[in-house]
């Protein structure tokens, strides 16, 4: 990693010191983009803000139960709604959902020690896709 000083512009080397042979500087080359191979799942760039709204997938037995029945269990934004789900699910893994129910999950009550508290709510949909649909939650990438 380079140090504070070394971003600094008395350290980097002149202007006419960078540029190649045909005299372009070297930062400003055109980089051909790699050949990305099509994915199911699909990053917060191309998404657009559906990352805000599907927090993380529930893995649980439920969840695994219902997966086999074309329904995925997610953590979403407090204030998502059920047409911001749908939209997310659709732009993320390219499945358009069939029904989306909500629900709020109270947080569960602990103690440490003599201190009680409550861990956050949090609210979770419920998404079922059409019979055929699949999403694969446990792709790499």
């Amino acid at each position: 990693m380079p140090s504070f000083f070394d971003r600094l512009k008395f350290n980097r080397k002149p202007f006419r010191d960078r540029k190649t042979a045909d005299g372009v500087p070297k930062d400003k080359e055109a980089k051909q983009p790699e050949p990305r191979e099509a994915k199911a799942k699909r990053g917060p760039a191309e998404t657009g803000g559906a990352h805000r709204v599907l927090i993380r997938p529930i893995v649980s037995e439920k969840a695994t139960r219902l997966a086999q029945e074309h329904t995925y269990v997610f953590e979403v934004g407090r204030s998502a709604t059920k047409d911001q789900v749908a939209r997310a699910v659709a732009a993320v893994y390219g499945v358009v959902p069939r029904r989306v129910n909500m629900a709020v999950v109270a947080g569960h009550r602990v103690r440490f020690g003599k201190v009680t508290g409550k861990m956050r709510d949090w609210k979770k949909a419920i998404v079922t896709l059409p019979t055929g649909a699949k999403i694969d939650l446990f792709s790499e990438g």
